[in-house]
């Protein structure tokens, strides 16, 4: 074969070590480059998987079967790393990376999907190659993400040539390899779906406005016009500050991809509401969270309003004519649940009073969807309006319970659990509040898999009390953090000794893929 699938995870591993340098360069982007380095690393290793069977002696004939995708991956995912290297890391970034980083987000812009969606559409696009190679003919949806670089790969090769016609001001990018291959032409679409082509539309008035604070931007990802020049101003021009809900897609949790049929597509069954980015804007909500679901084709985004606490879902798509439809409803009037690879959101009948399906969110990652349930519903609980609905929230019918116990912070008791995927294998811990108006809320969460059977990872420091060396807990509450010893490692505080010994028992012999 004509390229070397190999070279490319390299190449994206290379370009996630040099993005490293923008998390501290750009104060208010932090979010969108951690999210960029972790979504590159997740391609890589699944650029590191298709390689193996690629070359596996087992699977060369099978290989020629998808040699028309990898003609469309292979040239695509190297134009877009050729693209940042060359706006990111050239000689004259570090004068104005802000500049520098407007730049690549109108490339991307220009060319139809964000970064942060075309490193999705090649990750599932891998992930599909590698499964049709071991057998899987039924792969759910690849048609559609094939179309997906299709179009992108058509209007970077339409772009690529408009470039080399009337090339902009030369920079000094740094060294890279050779183009690895001819690239296929294809002949020019009309761009695909992106998060920002919801707050378009005439939404926002023409005249300059203040800059916006992350919340308030016209995306997350690749709106240029809007890029705040202070992360910490909202549209009235006064410091807002930032919500715990935008520290957790960090981009720091390991990527653990389900395994088998990945369940229903992503869709939303609620009602068409045109103006409800503007009517959020309006009335003093911020954006808290956006997440791409099903290579990038619909986005869910939440919302968070400071003076009360208040609480609202979006969920965006397009239909295939490329119509728009934007849905909106208060989180509180919802009841999440885990139904395999799928949260189900649904939200009570006024007529019965059953839960009827308002919208289904399809996850091929374990961390990212345990991320998405917390926050959701941390966020639902501490909303001003009690939830109507007597049903509970819940996610663990996917998970076994390894360890249940009981954790003390000061004079805070919490339930401390220990759960395992079933799909996946992966572990996590898991505290949730004990009493209060918070009762069985998420506190805090970590994954752990990579700790279990590591020596010295753990160690006993009192009666009660277990010190950790390593661990990234994910808080879904302003003002708290799990306690630390001395030393500044993080400590579990277990109420009873019984607790204690009964977890260094059970956490070694979890059995783990």
């Amino acid at each position: 074969m004509d390229w070397s699938l190999l070279d490319l995870a390299k190449e994206a591993e290379d370009v996630a070590s040099g993005l490293q340098a923008f998390i501290d360069a750009l104060p208010g982007c932090e979010r969108d480059f951690l999210a960029h380095i972790s979504a590159l690393f997740a391609v890589s290793a699944e650029l590191r998987r298709l390689d193996e069977l690629v070359t596996h002696r087992s699977f060369r004939r099978a290989a020629a079967q998808i040699t028309a995708e990898l003609d469309l991956l292979c040239p695509s995912l190297e134009s877009t790393l050729e693209t940042v290297k060359s706006d990111l890391f050239g000689v004259k970034v570090s004068a104005n990376p802000r500049r520098a980083y407007e730049r690549l987000r109108l490339h991307f812009e220009q060319e139809g999907r964000s970064f942060s969606g075309r490193l999705v559409a090649y990750h599932d696009l891998t992930m599909g190659l590698s499964d049709v190679l071991q057998g899987d003919k039924e792969i759910e949806d690849l048609d559609v993400v094939v179309s997906v670089v299709r179009r992108l790969r058509a209007r970077q090769a339409f772009f690529d040539t408009e470039r080399i016609e009337s090339p902009p001001a030369p920079l000094r990018p740094s060294p890279v390899r050779p183009p690895l291959w001819t690239a296929p032409q294809y002949a020019p679409q009309s761009p695909v779906i992106s998060s920002d082509d919801w707050d378009s539309d005439g939404m926002y008035p023409a005249a300059p406005q203040a800059p916006l604070s992350p919340a308030f931007s016209n995306s997350s990802f690749d709106t240029f016009a809007s890029f705040p020049t202070s992360p910490s101003l909202d549209s009235a021009g006064s410091y807002s500050p930032i919500h715990w809900a935008q520290k957790i897609f960090d981009g720091l949790h390991p990527v653990t991809q389900f395994l088998g049929h990945l369940g229903q597509p992503t869709r939303c069954l609620g009602r068409d509401y045109p103006e409800a980015v503007n009517r959020l804007f309006a009335e003093g909500f911020q954006k808290v969270v956006e997440q791409p679901f099903d290579a990038a084709d619909s986005f869910v985004r939440l919302y968070w309003r400071p003076t009360d606490h208040r609480s609202r879902l979006l969920f965006l798509t397009k239909d295939p004519l490329g119509r728009r439809y934007r849905h909106c409803i208060p989180l509180t009037s919802l009841n999440i649940r885990r139904v395999g690879t799928c949260l189900q959101l649904s939200r009570g009948n006024q007529y019965d009073g059953r839960l009827d399906l308002w919208a289904n969110l399809r996850f091929t990652c374990y961390e990212r969807m345990v991320l998405f349930f917390c926050t959701a519903a941390a966020l639902k609980r501490q909303d001003a309006v009690d939830s109507p609905l007597r049903a509970e929230d819940f996610f663990q019918n996917g998970e076994d319970m390894e360890f249940s116990g009981q954790i003390q912070d000061d004079h805070y008791l919490h339930a401390f659990r220990v759960f395992k995927d079933r799909n996946t294998g992966a572990v996590r811990f898991e505290a949730t509040a004990r009493r209060g108006p918070m009762h069985k809320t998420p506190i805090w969460t970590a994954f752990v898999t990579q700790y279990i059977g590591r020596k010295g990872w753990m160690r006993r420091v009192g009666s009660r009390i277990l010190s950790m060396s390593a661990l990234h807990p994910y808080i879904f509450c302003d003002n708290y953090s799990p306690p630390r010893g001395r030393d500044g490692q993080f400590e579990l505080r277990f109420t009873s000794r019984k607790d204690c010994d009964d977890f260094l028992a059970v956490f070694p012999t979890i059995r783990v893929p």
